[in-house]
């Protein structure tokens, strides 16, 4: 058996030298690199949960950022949500991270007219299924993290068992633990399933997150083309497009049209925001309606800065932690 270096793996020009085109090994390759990325990320994240809260966030704000975290005289707003998740944590950060009971926040605060409307809200998996769900389309999610959702757009094709599957894995899951969110940490975890949001020309519906410092809006941030290639785009209070963007997250060069209901929306932020240092408001406009989606203390866990680095620092300016 011929030895092929590991560099061969990860380097396309030593591929090429090293593995015939038509090797049985170098078609296998792609599958071999997803193999080992996958098992040393299982790696890291078994050593992570063995790390107190401020050395893992410590550890994963330089792997992520590339730069070493001060969280004595912290200045970046990065470095600031790293703060809040050890500093600030009341039980209505709890509330408002549970999608089921953030509802409940959102009716009292800015009205039922603004929630998604719920078809089954349950603790377990198998309720997930065609008797008790008999809506043609919805979204079916866990209330705990992010990522555990289900959307089925064809009652008539939807695979009932991966749904549940999924929705069992994340209910499984210390969602919070993964970067250390601990507003997330005690909610009682459990399933919401809502009906499925459509935007007028078909498909999913664009997202506009509000990031609030003290109660106040400051930055719109609207994710566009989920169902496939989706963008971040920024945009002040007057709907000007700025030229930032987040690390990683490609954006357009386009403006979005002004939606109509942008005072509506930038008012409904302000009210869910208002007890808060900081958070970033989530909501929708389908058909002429607001709807609310979450409130997000932690953004891209504090990971992903805003480029460029001054108006990073700028945002950093706007949170007081006093």
């Amino acid at each position: 058996m011929t030895f092929v270096p590991a560099k061969a793996f990860f380097n396309p020009a030593e591929r090429g030298r090293l593995l015939p085109a038509d090797s049985p090994l170098r078609r296998r390759l792609p599958k071999l690199v997803q193999l080992s990325e996958r098992i040393g990320r299982t790696a890291i994240r078994q050593y992570e949960n063995l790390l107190p809260d401020r050395q893992c966030i410590e550890r994963q704000y330089r792997a992520f950022v590339g730069e070493p975290l001060d969280l004595e005289q912290p200045r970046l707003l990065s470095e600031k949500i790293q703060w809040l998740k050890l500093n600030d944590v009341t039980p209505l950060h709890t509330i408002c991270s549970d999608k089921i009971r953030a509802r409940d926040f959102v009716r009292e605060r800015v009205g039922e007219e603004h929630l998604i409307p719920a078809l089954l809200i349950s603790d377990s998996p198998r309720d997930v299924n065609p008797d008790t769900i008999r809506a043609d389309r919805f979204a079916a999610k866990t209330n705990h993290d992010w990522g555990g959702v289900v959307l089925c757009r064809d009652r008539a094709s939807f695979d009932w068992h991966a749904a549940r599957a999924k929705l069992e894995a994340h209910l499984r899951t210390p969602f919070w633990k993964r970067f250390r969110e601990r507003a997330y940490k005690d909610i009682p975890r459990g399933i919401i399933v809502e009906t499925f949001l459509e935007a007028a020309g078909g498909g999913l519906p664009k997202d506009y997150k509000i990031f609030c410092f003290h109660g106040e809006p400051l930055l719109i941030q609207v994710v566009d083309g989920r169902d496939g290639w989706p963008t971040w785009t920024m945009y002040d209070l007057d709907w000007a497009l700025l030229p930032v963007w987040r690390r990683g997250r490609p954006r357009t060069n386009s403006s979005h049209d002004r939606p109509a209901s942008l005072a509506s929306m930038i008012e409904i932020a302000r009210k869910l925001s208002e007890p808060f240092r900081f958070c970033r408001v989530d909501l929708y406009d389908v058909d002429d309606r607001i709807f609310f989606g979450e409130i997000a203390f932690y953004p891209e866990a504090g990971y992903r800065p805003f480029e460029p680095m001054e108006f990073e620092r700028e945002l950093g300016d706007m949170l007081r932690l006093d």
